[in-house]
Order: structure tokens, then C-alpha cells, then sequence
């Protein structure tokens, strides 16, 4: 197997570089592979609703950053303390095969002395504990393997990064599992430390190095602005979900319970015991993108229920939108 070497901690890079080595058929008979670290981040599958599964507002006021992938499966959060990994290979099976790619890891771990295991489909286990999820796609005759690897990072952040809100959400997507996990630095052998994991694990599973070419790296830094940024992949691609939003403004309290689809407002109702009526507001709301813009463009001119003022009101609408 051979190592990619393009270092960024960037998780949008590293997924457009999973798109465009696939997409591109580049390294025709190599299976490759690299180890990276991110910027606090958190990543959601292919199926899942931002809003359900993240805490957006803590996204927001502690800089992390959001990125849906090209997989299945949970939502992550990563650090720099976190390790992920991608493999790609040539292949026509379309069946999904987790151990075919996380077995050379188990048996390189337990030979550095870690009791590491398979549990289930995709997860690998420290003593009953999960330290790496790992999620699959096929594209273009190719499977790309990815998965993450917890060294150090820090466990309340990611319990409040990947646990949203209390208000309640229905979604018709894929549900994150919070399992118990553990980090493995503890468990690394001293020259593994010193070395690093990446460095070690590169080491013992690659045996040539492979790079990009400068227009090659322009292309992978393009594709990760137009495929794994912006509200429209984050937010705009989200299954259908309900969510319910409550605030207690000068006229009363207020909950709206809104159905979303791909980032539009389906229907509105609204609850409360606050004076005035809200039919205009549930009208307005309807047929909406459900971003910060749009629903101030939507309500400035409509007369909302008596002291329910518009900033408060988009403001409670904050991490439905995501933006």
C-alpha cells in the first residue's frame, strides 16, 4: 500500500481528496492510503440532519467547524488529538466489508501490546471501550474506507459538540449511537509516542510515498469549497425533520414546531400564550429557506403576534437554519 502525502487539517480537503482520486482514477493499480489530523471539527454522514445531530450553538461559539461526508453512518467529532484515516482501493464489490480494511489495524495494535477487537459492523474497541468508528462508500469503482482513531481528545467537547440541543427534533435520517469511548495514548508504547501514531502507522502498513501535482492540489482545494462547504451541502441536502423551538419573548412564550425538508420550511405552527394571531407567521414561514437571510426577508413585513419582535424571533430560529 502506498501513503498520499498532501498534509492539511482541513477535513474538507482530505474528503476532496478521497472525491478526486476516485473521481479522477488517479494511481491506477495502487491501493493507497493517508493518516490525518483536523481542526476541531465535527463530521456528519451522508443521511443524517445537522440540526439532530450536532449542537450547533456550541459549534458556533467555540469555532468548531461542520462537514458532512460522501459516507454513511454517525456523526464524529475530531481534534488534533484525534487521528483519521482514509484507504482507497480499486474494487467492484458494492457490498460494504469493514473488516477487510480495519483487521491490519487490530492485528498491528495487538502486536504493540494493545487488546484491541472488532464490536459490530464498523467500530474498534480498547477494553469494552470504542476508540474508532469507520464508515464506507463505493464510487466509480472504488471503495474508499475512512475511520478515526482517539489519541487524546478532549471527551467534553465532543459530548457537547455531537449532542444537540434538548428541544425536541424528529428526524427521518440516520441517529448517532454515543457509545463509551477511550483515548490510547495510555495504551501506545513509548516508541510509538515518540514517533507519533500517524508516523508509526505509516510506517508499518505503507511502503512507497505518492503526491499531487501543484495543479493536481488547486483542483482538491476547489472541490472541497464546492462539494463539503457552504449551508447548501450541510443543510440543504438534509433528509425531512421536524423541529420544536421555544422562547419566552415580552408578549409571551412562544413555540414553533416546524417541518423542514431539504433546508426549506414545509409547515409551521406555533403554540403559546402570547396575544395576537399567528397565522400570518405560520404562513410566512411556509415555503422558506430555513437560513438567517431569508427568514428576515420573509417576516419584516408581516405583522407578528403582539411583542413578538423579528430579531428575537430569527434568533430562536438560529440552529434550525445553521446559518
Amino acid at each position: 500500500m502506498k501513503y498520499l502525502d498532501f498534509p492539511s487539517n482541513d477535513a474538507c480537503v482530505n474528503l476532496a481528496m478521497e472525491y478526486y482520486v476516485t473521481e479522477k482514477a488517479l494511481f491506477p493499480g495502487e491501493d493507497i492510503c493517508w493518516f490525518w489530523n483536523t481542526v476541531p471539527t465535527v463530521v456528519i454522514g451522508k443521511y443524517q440532519v445537522a440540526q439532530a445531530e450536532a449542537n450547533l450553538p456550541y459549534l458556533e461559539e467555540n469555532g468548531i467547524a461542520l462537514v458532512r461526508r460522501h459516507s454513511g453512518g454517525g456523526a464524529i467529532y475530531s481534534d488534533e488529538n484525534n487521528l483519521m484515516f482514509s484507504i482507497i482501493t480499486k474494487s467492484t464489490d458494492d457490498g460494504l466489508d469493514f473488516q477487510k480494511f480495519t483487521t491490519p489495524l487490530i492485528d498491528l495494535f495487538n502486536r504493540w501490546g494493545i487488546p484491541a477487537t472488532h464490536s459490530g459492523r464498523n467500530d474498534l474497541l480498547l477494553h469494552g471501550k470504542k476508540f474508532s468508528g469507520n464508515a464506507q462508500f463505493h464510487y466509480n469503482g472504488y471503495t474508499v474506507h475512512h475511520g478515526t482513531m482517539l489519541i487524546d481528545t478532549d471527551f467534553d467537547a465532543l459530548t457537547r459538540a455531537i449532542t444537540p440541543p434538548q428541544e425536541k427534533i424528529v428526524s427521518k435520517g440516520v441517529a448517532s449511537v454515543r457509545e463509551h469511548v477511550i483515548n490510547l495514548k495510555p495504551y501506545l508504547p513509548k516508541d510509538v509516542l515518540d514517533r507519533g501514531l500517524a508516523c508509526a502507522l505509516r510506517d508499518a502498513l505503507t511502503d512507497g510515498v505518492l503526491t499531487f501535482t501543484k495543479e493536481q492540489q488547486r483542483e482538491i482545494l476547489s472541490i472541497a469549497d464546492e462539494r463539503f462547504r457552504g449551508w447548501d451541502v450541510l443543510f440543504g441536502k438534509s433528509p425531512k425533520f421536524t423541529v420544536t423551538r421555544t422562547k419566552k419573548f415580552a408578549g409571551g412564550t412562544l413555540t414553533l414546531e416546524l417541518e423542514v425538508e431539504h433546508g426549506i420550511i414545509k409547515h409551521a405552527v406555533a403554540f403559546g400564550d402570547f396575544f395576537g394571531d399567528s397565522a400570518p407567521l405560520c404562513a410566512a414561514l411556509c415555503g422558506v429557506p430555513a437560513t438567517r437571510e431569508d427568514l428576515y426577508l420573509a417576516l419584516q413585513n408581516i405583522v407578528l403576534p403582539h411583542q413578538i419582535d423579528l430579531d428575537g424571533l430569527v434568533e430562536m430560529l438560529t440552529d434550525v437554519s445553521g446559518r
